[in-house]
């Protein structure tokens, strides 16, 4: 509860920031109608994670560009941001037809789109409502000219974003591969930076053989990472 020295400071936030601010008109508008109507008392809540909640949820919607090559993981980020109501579309779609009436829509794949029609989507995205937000994904970066199309405050998230950390895979090895050799995870961190698909390729080869090179694995020439980095990446 907000007692002691608290409470003249948590008073102090409420009457600011929610009451007097921007974020309730409905219930100043009600406090003035009772006050006509012979006066209104409006007194803070009494636990200070009520204030905390009513700022949140008045928070503007994300706007987020999310760039890293294939098998980063973007398409599972894109489903990570996507809220209750949001709508995800292929880039493709965005182009096809108008966006949506959704709070949020979620673009995959950007580069797939031809330079000029890249700049038709996200002309689209920055052209919704303030009160939308939207996860767009890409293999490469866009351009400072496309950037500058986007309107407002956009958050960009990249490789080191969506890597795996030692933790996060000892943890895969661990749950999904049955790989419990407590080096495992430092060794795979080491040689993947924590790229996502290469972290699975080695969890799986160790999984099938504990003591796998796996530098000869994930560097040979002909190796199945090597493969997958020549038909995915390159």
């Amino acid at each position: 509860p907000a007692t002691g020295d608290r409470a003249p400071l948590f008073s102090h936030l409420w009457r600011n920031t929610v009451f007097d601010g921007p974020f309730h008109p409905v219930l100043r508008q009600r406090c003035e109608k009772r006050g006509a109507e012979g006066g209104c008392a409006v007194s803070p809540p009494s636990e200070p994670a009520l204030l905390i909640v009513t700022l949140r949820r008045r928070r503007p919607p994300s706007r987020v560009v999310i760039v890293a090559a294939a098998g980063y993981g973007k398409s599972t980020a894109l489903d990570a941001d996507r809220p209750p109501g949001g709508r995800r579309l292929r880039a493709r779609d965005l182009i096809a037809a108008e966006p949506p009436d959704a709070c949020w829509i979620g673009v995959d794949d950007l580069d797939d789109l031809a330079p000029t029609d890249q700049r038709v989507a996200i002309r689209r995205l920055a052209a919704l409502p303030p009160d939308s937000g939207f996860t767009m994904t890409a293999r490469a970066p866009l351009g400072p000219g496309l950037m500058s199309l986007l309107r407002g405050q956009v958050v960009e998230r990249g490789p080191k974003d969506l890597a795996l950390g030692p933790h996060a895979i000892a943890g895969l090895l661990a749950e999904e591969y049955g790989v419990l050799d407590p080096r495992a995870a430092g060794r795979v961190f080491t040689l993947t930076a924590g790229w996502p698909s290469l972290v699975h390729l080695a969890a799986d080869a160790l999984a099938r053989r504990a003591d796998t090179d796996l530098a000869d694995l994930l560097a040979a020439p002909g190796s199945v990472a090597a493969t997958w980095i020549a038909s995915n990446v390159l």
